[in-house]
């Protein structure tokens, strides 16, 4: 019976991909290639180089550095107030977690609610304090483009160069 045979081995087989199919998860790759190499480069290399940093004894007026193992990951599990700061963190998430949690959804609830009151009030009381930073900052980068009170301005006449109109025509886009 050879058909029964090639049922079976079918079945173990791994079923072919189309071309088409092989293109989108190419196409799927590359588009999460630049998230995942910056992912990389700011996230996992720093905290593997710090690891590996932490197997050295660093000279800091001098660049020497000399291997010492695991003496300076000993050295702060030896430390007393190594594990009750761990405490104290792992306390602060347990706590914080889901009072923040907690609260948040609340507060969705309540502006979610048909029965709720000053919705209207509410919504700009939660939303308020981000807005404000994001206003200060333009207030700010607008006290620093106008050219009779900028300090920038000031710094490039203070080094004999031209001030740039950042507010003109030509510069304002960019």
């Amino acid at each position: 019976m050879p058909g029964r045979a090639l049922t079976i081995n079918a079945h173990w087989a791994r079923p072919a991909v189309s071309r088409r199919t092989l293109g989108l998860y190419v196409f799927c790759y590359l588009g999460l290639a630049p998230t995942l190499l910056l992912f990389l480069y700011l996230r996992i290399i720093p905290i593997l180089t710090t690891l590996a940093a932490g197997f050295y004894n660093w000279d800091m007026i001098r660049p020497i550095r000399v291997f010492i193992g695991l003496s300076n990951y000993a050295d702060v599990v030896r430390d007393p107030n190594f594990f009750s700061s761990v405490g104290r963190v792992l306390l602060y998430g347990v706590v914080q977690i889901p009072v923040m949690l907690g609260i948040a959804l609340l507060l969705a609830l309540l502006l979610d609610s048909a029965t709720a009151r000053f919705k209207p009030f509410f919504r700009v009381a939660y939303f308020v304090p981000f807005a404000i930073p994001g206003i200060i900052a333009a207030l700010l980068w607008a006290f620093f483009y106008q050219p009779v009170f900028s300090p920038i301005d000031k710094g490039f006449q203070a080094l004999g160069l031209p001030a740039p109109d950042f507010l003109g025509p030509n510069t304002v886009l960019w």
